[in-house]
């Protein structure tokens, strides 16, 4: 099964869904806005992070950050700017 996750970002939560390849909702939550948090979060819902096919976010003051250090804990991050998507 491959997944898909879009995060959603503020300052102290980010929000975060999780759809297979036929976008079918498999899990939808929150975690705090720290890589560590997020990484855990997806942990508690026994991903596979090989089955990971795109981390994507969108552009914003924090994004660059969380996309950095998320990348470095091994997800296949992407950082949208929504008005070119």
């Amino acid at each position: 099964m491959e997944y898909y996750i879009g995060l959603d970002l503020s300052q102290r939560q980010t929000s975060i869904c999780i759809v297979d390849e036929k976008g079918k909702l498999v899990a939808q939550g929150k975690s705090l806005t720290q890589p560590a948090d997020v990484r855990g979060w997806l942990e508690a819902r026994q991903i596979d992070f090989s089955s990971i096919v795109r981390v994507g976010l969108e552009a914003g003051a924090m994004s660059g950050w969380l996309c950095t250090e998320l990348s470095k804990l091994g997800l296949p991050m992407i950082c949208l700017e929504a008005f070119q998507a």
